[in-house]
C-alpha cells in the first residue's frame, strides 16, 4: 500500500510517500525523503551528510473554462 506520511530523521521532518510493509520487515527511507530533509547519502562511508533542506515549490494551475 502506498500513502503519505510525515517521516523524520534526527531533528528534521518531511512529508513523503511511504510504502506500508509487512510487520517484521526492515524499515527503509527513500532518497526523496532524505533530500527533502537536507540529507545526502555518502555511499563510500555509508553515512548521511546533513545539508540544507530541499525547498519544493508547489504551483496550482487552474483550468479556464
Amino acid at each position: 500500500m502506498l500513502t503519505y506520511a510525515v517521516t523524520g530523521v534526527e531533528d528534521r521532518t518531511a512529508l513523503s510517500y511511504v510504502i506500508i510493509r509487512p510487520r517484521g520487515t526492515t524499515p527503509i527511507i527513500g532518497v526523496v525523503a532524505l533530500e527533502q530533509m537536507g540529507y545526502r547519502v555518502d555511499p563510500v562511508m555509508g553515512r548521511l551528510i546533513k545539508g540544507l533542506p530541499l525547498m519544493l515549490r508547489v504551483t496550482i494551475i487552474q483550468a479556464e473554462g
